[in-house]
């Protein structure tokens, strides 16, 4: 049910008010005339029912914190206080529209935009210059004037820099897409928290979408990709031309605030100095009709080899993954366990240990990326023939000889890069379905078998990184059990080795138990401890329920367009592992699910 429209009020204070310009959740901003200065203002409310301190703690903090500013940039306060139970602030009036509306509008150019950015990075040098952190730099709190004036509004967040963090009353502050990592992760934030805001912005700007689209994603999904996943590339024509811009915006993005630019001024001098330097080749793209926004292709994974040189083609991970959309579906089976273990699945009690080692932490496949091939003989000869067909005649002159096209780059498989010795090696996950055999021999075998009641396998996982594992299982009643980390394994720890065989469970197996059907498996393996995950702060000492919610932001916090899947040949005297591997550069983390299938 909408919330009843306030009356608009005669006057607030000695101002008169003539007409309200918006409304929000904490109050209203309304037109109004000041009688002793004869100037028109803006002025901000408070909803009469709000009375809670915080919120009137923040309505002053913004009118503090803008009243010791002083800059063309920044809006004026003119005065704060209270009338009749009501807390407001007078402030300038400025006609003309936010940049949200602006750039919904595509009325700027491509230098329009990073002029912009840099009186906004002035506006944030002078306040950083007062100790004050703005902390909501996004496009709706820029307005750009009639007049061609650009403002910096709405510091009801900022703060003097102090030593404390964006929590209020249990609820991270700021707008999630907008905020820096250690914003949301309630961290002490610094001027370079403004910077990466301010990143964000110039993404959204010069590529015409946000970086963690799409914006229909749950709150948490996008807080998770925020604080873990790099941006992919902004990928217009203007930033492959003008791979600057990218470097840009790239560093005001990083994840970690000492690797962003060190001041607004800095951020500031960086767009400048390319501007003047590019003025003639941005000209020259947009004159051409080329794209300065984001669009959406749709190309074929293994054309990308040809359509960009090798390090522009690992730069652009968010394409390299595209046939990878199929999901390899999960370890299922109706699987049974003893009193207190995963639902439906039963450890053998009669089994024999293992006769299979785990792979030693210090040995790594040895399936290695394979070199470029050459032209195959026919070809060459084939091409020979041509040419000595096409000879010119006696007294002409010999056309230039074509120049041959360089072969293009071979694109890596799962299971070359896992194996990688790339200086950042993308994350990577082997899995391995080990059956037990005659006599209890372990025997690994492909996961796409259909399994008999009766039949006992337990599972095995290697990463080719040291990181975080977390291996899940849902049972046929829907309801989903920490399978790793296990009391039994690791110390009850989810902290995994590089190249290191984790078998689950470890020197037993689980027995396939009636009723048939499919069970699902889902893992999730990364580079940087999240402390939502069992196993991190302390080990676990019995098998978990697992969180559906959590699993499911696991999920979506990884696009399937990273990922590239492999199996080993059913011929090949290796395990029958498949392989599953983040192909972005820097990326932190791969997941997948399986389905095993019990007749």
């Amino acid at each position: 049910m909408a919330r009843p429209t306030t009356p608009l009020p005669e006057s607030i204070g000695r101002f008169t008010i003539q007409e309200v310009l918006g409304r929000g959740g904490m109050g209203e901003v309304y037109k109004a005339f000041d009688p002793a200065l004869q100037r028109t203002v803006a002025v901000k409310t408070v909803r009469p029912d709000i009375d809670r301190p915080e919120y009137l703690d923040r309505m002053m903090r913004e009118a503090q914190a803008c009243a010791r500013l002083s800059h063309p940039n920044i809006v004026t306060v003119y005065e704060a206080g209270q009338s009749d139970g009501v807390v407001f602030i007078a402030m300038e009036y400025l006609q003309g529209r936010n940049l949200s509306d602006v750039l919904d509008s595509k009325a700027l150019t491509f230098e329009d935009k990073i002029k912009i950015l840099a009186k906004v990075l002035e506006a944030l040098h002078h306040a950083h210059g007062l100790d004050v952190v703005h902390r909501d730099i996004k496009p709706s709190n820029i307005h750009l004037g009639s007049d061609g004036t650009i403002k910096l509004m709405d510091f009801g967040l900022a703060r003097v820099l102090v030593a404390d963090t964006l929590t209020a009353s249990g609820n991270v502050l700021g707008t999630p897409h907008y905020a820096s990592p250690e914003q949301l992760k309630g961290e002490p934030v610094d001027r370079r928290t403004d910077i990466y805001s301010t990143g964000v912005m110039a993404y959204e700007m010069l590529s015409g979408r946000r970086p963690f689209e799409p914006d229909n994603e749950s709150l948490s999904s996008v807080i998770l990709k925020v604080i873990q996943q790099p941006a992919a590339p902004m990928d217009t024509e203007m930033s492959r031309m003008l791979p600057e811009i990218e470097q840009i915006v790239s560093r005001a993005m990083s994840k970690a605030p000492g690797d962003r630019f060190p001041s607004a001024d800095d951020m500031r001098q960086a767009l400048i100095n390319f501007l003047e330097s590019s003025r003639a080749r941005i000209s020259a793209i947009e004159s051409s009709g080329g794209s300065t926004v984001w669009e959406p292709k749709s190309i074929p994974a293994q054309e990308l080899s040809s359509l960009f040189p090798p390090a522009e083609s690992r730069r652009l991970w968010w394409a390299g993954g595209a046939a990878a959309a199929v999901v390899i579906g999960a370890l299922t089976a109706a699987l049974s366990w003893q009193t207190g273990a995963p639902e439906t699945m039963r450890a053998d009690a009669n089994a024999a240990p293992s006769v299979a080692a785990p792979a030693s932490s210090e040995s790594a496949p040895a399936s290695s990326p394979a070199a470029v091939t050459a032209t195959p003989a026919a070809e060459t000869k084939r091409a020979a023939s041509v040419a000595a067909d096409s000879k010119p005649a006696a007294g002409t002159a010999a056309p230039p000889a074509p120049v041959a096209a360089p072969a293009p780059p071979k694109e890596r498989d799962a299971i070359e890069l896992f194996a990688a010795n790339d200086a950042i090696v993308s994350p990577g996950l082997r899995f391995r379905l080990i059956q037990a055999g005659p006599d209890d021999a372990a025997v690994d075998v492909d996961p796409s078998k259909e399994f008999q009641t009766g039949d006992r396998i337990r599972f095995a996982f290697e990463s080719n990184i040291d990181g975080y594992l977390y291996v899940a299982q849902q049972g046929t009643s829907g309801n989903w059990t920490v399978l790793f980390p296990n009391p039994e394994i690791n110390g009850g720890r989810n902290a995994v080795k590089r190249f290191q065989d984790y078998q689950v469970p470890d020197d037993n197996f689980f027995r396939m138990d009636p009723p048939a059907g499919v069970e699902r498996i889902f893992v999730f393996l990364s580079r940087e401890p999240l402390a939502a995950l069992p196993g991190f702060d302390r080990p676990v000492q019995s098998f978990e329920r697992g969180s559906p919610a959590l699993i499911t932001e696991l999920r979506n916090s990884i696009q399937s367009r990273d990922l590239v899947f492999a199996k080993d040949s059913a011929k090949s005297k290796t395990p029958q592992a498949t392989y599953v591997v983040n192909k972005a550069e820097v990326g932190k983390a791969v997941t997948a699910s399986f389905d095993l299938k019990h007749k």
